[in-house]
């Protein structure tokens, strides 16, 4: 299974093409199936074989964004890693998100496991 993994600008632009990919459909012919784009503040959404899944934003005070993108991105793969549904998957990395923005600093900040499991808003 390949992943696309678009965030800002080229999200925006994929979300401006007319043709949203079926469930199962490739995107390009060459077998990337999934397609994840992160949106930050406006959530994220999902396309692959179990359809299209859109997560919406969690609003937090924000601080610093550096990280916030590749933490999102360790964790949903870390879900999916798991054997996590895609949904469950999204939501740990949105909440994982969401605390790395009220924090400032990067790779020291990371929010672990623990933390994300007792976020709540």
């Amino acid at each position: 299974m390949g992943i696309w993994n678009l965030g800002g600008i080229n999200a925006d632009y994929f979300y401006s093409v007319p043709h949203i990919p079926a469930p199962g459909e490739t995107l390009d012919g060459a077998n990337r199936q999934v397609f994840l784009g992160g949106k930050g503040a406006k959530g994220a959404i999902w396309f692959g074989a179990e359809g299209q899944v859109h997560i919406p934003p969690i609003s937090v005070p924000v601080v610093d964004t550096t990280g916030a993108g590749d933490t999102f991105t360790g964790y949903v793969l870390a879900g999916m890693d798991q054997g996590k549904p895609i949904r469950k998957a999204l939501e740990m990395a949105s909440k994982a998100a969401a605390i790395m923005v009220t924090r400032r600093g990067a790779a020291d900040v990371i929010p672990d496991l623990s933390d994300v499991r007792n976020f709540s808003v």
